[in-house]
């Protein structure tokens, strides 16, 4: 890890409270770009942060990860056998307005999450989520709409 990733992540998990950190990611330009009410669990940032992408009214729980690049190049271009080599393989994450990611979730690059979503916890996405879904598991499939969970967990007052 060089230097000034290094700081990025000591400045950025200095901030105790999700919100705090999402207004220092907007501040700080980490990724490519963090909109308004974005709130970010403590976390080791991704490799190249630019490559993801945060609307408005995000929240991201504990253990989640945004992988944006593998590292498969690495063996592949070490492996004795080719004269060739293979690049690494990178792609953005982007995630639209009012989405809610669950603890423990894995992104993978070249991954759009839509708006009005809900992802849940331990999920593994690997495609594209559509607007107003919720979406668990391995990999990730839609059990439901945003507008169901959100009647089924409204409470009368």
């Amino acid at each position: 890890m060089n230097v000034k990733r290094l700081m990025q992540n000591i400045g950025y998990n200095l901030h105790f409270s999700s919100s705090g950190r999402g207004r220092y990611a907007r501040k700080k330009n980490i990724f490519k770009m963090t909109g308004n009410h974005v709130r970010l669990p403590a976390m080791i940032l991704p490799l190249y942060p630019k490559l993801v992408i945060f609307h408005n009214n995000v929240e991201v729980a504990s253990r989640v990860s945004f992988v944006v690049h593998d590292a498969i190049h690495g063996v592949i271009n070490n492996d004795g056998y080719r004269e060739v080599k293979v690049a690494e393989n990178k792609g953005s994450i982007e995630v639209f307005d009012n989405v809610f990611i669950g603890s423990g979730t894995i992104i993978l690059p070249g991954v759009k999450i839509g708006p009005n979503a809900i992802i849940g916890a331990g999920s593994i996405v690997n495609k594209d989520i559509p607007e107003n879904s919720v979406c668990v598991g391995n990999p990730a499939r839609k059990v439901g709409t945003y507008e169901e969970y959100v009647r089924k967990h409204t409470t009368a007052t």
